[in-house]
């Protein structure tokens, strides 16, 4: 029988699991750097149906968010806001944190795709802006359950956005959409176990660079689970 002490044993089992986590998040990330990679740019209007990758802009079909930073209308927002705490333990607070998404069109020159948010990886640029309420217009529009800006407070705002009008890249099971709408959509985007969804801002250079960290991934958990067979391995030496 093996003593040894029950922390031990819980390090050990905490240590391979977290290895194993990162080992398989990164081969998935690997993999689906690997499907990027390796997907060609279609155009919407002649697109095949399948997984397929698209580079357009955005545009708003049913409803918008305003971003607090630009008061652009976006279909997609991420915010965090901190307000800055004076005193003893002076420092960044968070005081609103929240995620919206609405589904909206990606067109280009061929033709025009509905897309539906929910169920994507969002792969986007963060914007922060530091500020004080005063200094400038900031835009609450779209932000349920925040009640607005103090005046003469410092802010920090972080904001994930897809701005109406601005590049959009969209990657995923394209497929034919009936809509109640008088738009000729060329198909649509969803969630789809079959397929990897993503859509980004970022152009496809930039989009490889983001999912590089699949390798480091599994390299980190490979090492992770190897202390832990060696942690295991030592108590096995204990006192039988």
């Amino acid at each position: 029988m093996i003593r040894g002490d029950s922390n031990d044993g819980a390090i050990i089992i905490v240590l391979a699991a977290i290895g194993w986590g990162f080992m398989v998040v990164g081969y998935r990330r690997f993999r689906f750097k690997q499907w990027v990679q390796d997907l060609p740019t279609s155009r919407i209007g002649t697109a095949a149906q399948g997984l397929i990758e698209v580079q357009g802009r955005a545009t708003a079909y049913r409803g918008q968010i305003f971003a607090s930073i630009t008061g652009r209308s976006s279909v997609y927002l991420k915010c965090h806001i901190e307000e800055w705490q004076s005193g003893r333990k002076s420092g960044w607070k968070s005081i609103h944190s929240s995620t919206h998404g609405v589904e909206f069109l990606v067109t280009d020159s061929s033709g025009i795709a509905h897309v539906r948010v929910s169920g994507a990886q969002l792969v986007l640029n963060c914007e922060t802006h530091e500020t004080k309420s005063n200094e400038t217009e900031l835009s609450v529009e779209g932000l349920p359950g925040f009640t607005g800006f103090s005046k003469g407070r410092r802010y920090r705002i972080h904001e994930e956005k897809i701005l109406v009008g601005e590049p959009v890249t969209v990657i995923g099971d394209f497929r034919a959409v009936h809509l109640d709408s008088d738009l000729k959509l060329s198909g649509g985007f969803r969630k789809s176990r079959a397929h990897p969804f993503l859509i980004s801002d970022n152009h496809q250079t930039e989009l490889l660079e983001k999912l590089s960290h699949g390798v480091p991934m599994m390299i980190l958990g490979a090492a992770l689970v190897s202390v832990a067979f060696c942690l295991f391995l030592s108590l096995g030496r204990g006192v039988r």
